[in-house]
């Protein structure tokens, strides 16, 4: 069968190149015949199905056509709806054609930038065609493998088709995809760069800064290798600089160190929250001054570039000769699937956490308790073990630890530290737990902390008792005091 589907599609392939040497000129019809085998060579024949090589000819003309002229890093996107009139062909979805130098995370980026606008896709194209251009961007020929020269340009041909839309709409998908293409640039350009900045930070911790332990700065240098180990996708990078102190204190970025999506102003601001860059609010300013030398923590933002998630933030302070804070250089991008999927004792930062809470514990590794506690800190949720302080860490396992088999509802909660959101971590009987109960708590957690659900998450497993996971998105400055014994008891009721 998946033989007779590639014959069907062979077939149906020369059918299009002879609809293009029928339909255009000799000189043109050559080269756009060897666009088209290029152009639908690696699409599953499934996504042939029902489509008339008319179609299939009118859809790679159009793209072919809009690659006429392109400018070295200049993407090219047009979003339309075609019709027999104006295009030649016609289609019963909108279509998004891209052309642009071929590089890592297009593909993800785009769909993810689709999925956010809640837009349905039928079909997904993606051939990497390599092309002859001249020093105006006028493309000259199309370029075999076997055959490259310096003028040959490996450019990525995206075509997909969406639910048909109309008007404006078809004006702000291709907006919204040009400024993710923008930043994909941005972070692949400067990739290279970011790594370099991380690497030469990681060498200047071999003399610890004034105020640092030893075992801080050589635990926040491993965790700068192991980050830099393909455990961390790079996005963005920036300085900052504290001035002043006490109310006086302030904060100005360090616009030349700005790298990957961190190189625009506007990421200044949206990147941290909404009005200002980490350290401007007194809360920010107090909370970096105060917390640990390394921080790992969430932004506000959420990423254009690889998957559509809220960006994570390495921090790293600068001291003076005095030991005093005098900034902070942050790296914002996506923790890789290692990051998730390893032991946390396998992970620099983590294990120096877990090895901590195991010593306050006082249990014994391989005592009921003991084994216990390291099965609640295995399945601790990743980024809460990142983000949060040995502190709570301890407090919040060993409360968890004492729920074992009991039948009984509990609620845990930290607040971020600049204040942006509450993460709790909600535990009720397995055998109640259901959908209707999940949005409940929901709602009790949003009218507690005067914000709105973000994520959720949960855990169903052996254990008598079910995890849910809810942050809640807050307000700086502005979270309602609460009791914590009251809300635990509207969630029990």
């Amino acid at each position: 069968m998946l033989h007779a589907s590639k014959k069907q599609k062979a077939g149906l392939i020369k059918a299009v190149i002879k609809t293009a040497k029928s339909r255009l000129k000799a000189k043109n019809a050559k080269t756009v015949s060897q666009f088209i085998d290029s152009y639908y060579d690696n699409v599953p024949p499934s996504d042939f199905a029902d489509t008339s090589p008319d179609k299939l000819f009118g859809a790679a003309l159009a793209h072919w056509q809009l690659a006429a002229k392109r400018q070295a890093s200049k993407a090219l996107v047009r979003v339309y709806n075609p019709n027999l009139e104006e295009d030649g062909w016609d289609c019963d979805h909108t279509v998004v054609d891209i052309i642009n130098d071929d590089m890592p995370f297009l593909v993800d980026s785009i769909t993810s930038e689709l999925n956010r606008l809640e837009l349905t896709m039928h079909l997904v194209m993606h051939p990497v065609i390599t092309v002859l251009r001249s020093k105006n961007g006028k493309m000259d020929g199309l370029v075999p493998v076997s055959n490259l020269s310096p003028r040959a340009v490996s450019e990525s041909y995206m075509h997909l088709q969406i639910t048909k839309q109309s008007g404006k709409q078809l004006v702000e998908i291709r907006k919204g995809i040009e400024k993710v293409i923008k930043d994909v640039r941005s972070a692949v350009e400067d990739w290279v760069e970011m790594r370099a900045t991380m690497s030469s930070i990681t060498e200047e911790l071999e003399s610890k800064p004034k105020g640092v332990s030893a075992e801080d700065a050589a635990e926040a240098r491993e965790f700068l290798r192991w980050a830099h180990d393909d455990h961390f996708t790079f996005l963005g990078h920036r300085d900052y600089d504290f001035i002043g102190n006490g109310k006086n204190a302030s904060v100005t970025v360090n616009r030349q160190s700005g790298l990957g999506i961190l190189r625009t102003a506007k990421y200044l601001r949206s990147t941290f929250g909404k009005k200002q860059p980490p350290g401007t609010s007194a809360i920010e300013l107090a909370s970096i001054s105060q917390g640990d030398f390394l921080m790992v923590t969430k932004t506000n933002t959420v990423s254009s570039v690889h998957r559509s998630v809220h960006m994570d933030s390495i921090g790293i302070k600068r001291y003076d000769v005095k030991g005093k804070v005098i900034g902070q250089r942050i790296f914002i991008g996506l923790f890789t699937s290692g990051a998730y999927n390893r032991s946390p004792q396998d992970i620099p930062l983590l294990r120096l956490k877990l090895q901590k809470v195991f010593q306050r514990s006082g249990f014994a590794s391989d005592s009921h308790d003991g084994k216990a506690l390291l099965n609640i800190l295995e399945t601790y949720p990743r980024d809460e073990l990142f983000q949060t302080s040995d502190d709570h860490l301890y407090e919040t396992a060993v409360g968890i630890l004492h729920l074992q088999e009991r039948q009984r509802v509990a609620l845990f909660v930290r607040c971020d530290d600049f204040e942006r959101f509450v993460s709790c971590l909600v535990y009720v009987p397995r055998d109640r737990f259901t959908t209707a109960l999940r949005k409940k708590i929901q709602e009790i957690l949003e009218g507690a902390f005067d914000g709105a659900q973000r994520a959720y998450y949960t855990q169903l497993g052996d254990q008598a008792l079910a995890r849910l996971h809810i942050i809640v998105q807050t307000t700086p400055g502005d979270i309602p005091d609460y009791n914590l014994e009251e809300i635990e008891a509207a969630l029990v009721e």
